[in-house]
């Protein structure tokens, strides 16, 4: 009884993530042509790639980010990239973007990306100095 906030907090997390709402519209005009029969495979193939991603982030998610050299902070951030760029595209998509909004948008995802590369280079350089104070003590230390 005491999880129940925890479970509230990762369904909802997790109904944000998958968005259905969303993703209905854009699959019924992807489906348009199809039969009844053809729609309900293509949501049902749908739900089991949804389903091996999702189990395989579980399983082996935090062993990637560490494989890759990133941080969940980090990957958080990017997540949070990829979701602007997919309401961009959702908007889009629609004919609900304005040129001025295309273009602020534009120009925030460029200093994000000048951000994340200087964050990059100052993650190497610390790197580099932590390695250089290590060796210099193992050799005062020998």
């Amino acid at each position: 009884m005491e999880h129940w906030p925890e479970y509230t907090r990762f369904f909802t997390a997790l109904l944000v993530i998958l968005d259905p709402f969303a993703a209905l519209p854009i699959f019924l005009s992807l489906t348009q042509g199809y039969s009844h029969t053809d729609r309900t495979r293509a949501a049902f193939i749908a739900a089991l790639a949804v389903a091996a991603v999702l189990v395989l982030a579980a399983l082996a998610g935090e062993s990637l980010l560490r494989g890759m050299g990133t941080s969940r902070a980090s990957f958080r951030v990017g997540g949070g990239i990829v979701f602007v760029l997919r309401e961009l595209m959702i908007k889009m998509f629609e004919n609900k973007i304005s040129v001025e909004e295309m273009l602020a948008i534009s120009a925030l995802l460029f200093v994000l990306g000048a951000l994340r590369l200087g964050s990059v280079f100052a993650f190497q350089r610390e790197k580099q100095m932590l390695e250089a104070l290590r060796s210099e003590r193992q050799s005062d230390a020998g």
